[in-house]
């Protein structure tokens, strides 16, 4: 058994396009390159099959992606890495509208063991908190944790 987490956004804002909330997330301490300086993403032409593939692109390049796998109707993914930490996040979505943020990668928790709580006071600051700061962005959203 392990323990899952995720956080769904619904958003609302005039810009649909996904680019718009990952530029956000990287204005506010996330970073889209892994500890080897790489992206991790899911290609175009990988919808639903979550065949993540790493590597050395720019920013920009990977905006490009991001933007044609949204016209496209594919389903965008994205791993994020808060800056100076060991902790990431995947983010999937076609849109902006509804976005699962799935705390998978060295999930922060209150606590040693495997299945410990997740710490969703560290996510909440990190990325909820940080995300209210932008007005043009109207969002809800749910935490879940469970153990599967």
């Amino acid at each position: 058994m392990a323990r899952e987490a995720m956080i769904e956004l619904n958003c609302i804002c005039e810009q649909r396009d996904i680019t718009l909330l990952v530029d956000l997330l990287c204005n506010g301490g996330w970073t889209v390159h892994n500890e080897k300086g790489n992206i991790e993403y899911l290609p175009i032409g990988d919808d639903e099959d979550f065949c993540w593939q790493e590597d050395n692109i720019s920013y920009e390049e990977l905006k490009k992606i991001l933007v044609v796998k949204q016209q496209k109707g594919e389903l965008v993914g994205i791993h994020l890495f808060y800056e100076g930490t060991s902790h990431g996040v995947s983010l999937l979505a076609r849109n902006v509208q509804k976005v699962v943020i799935s705390i998978d990668i060295n999930r922060n928790t209150i606590g040693e063991e495997k299945n410990s709580l997740t710490n969703f006071e560290w996510y909440f600051s990190k990325l909820i908190m940080m995300l209210n700061k932008e007005k043009s962005l109207l969002f809800s959203y749910k935490f879940e944790d469970y153990i599967d």
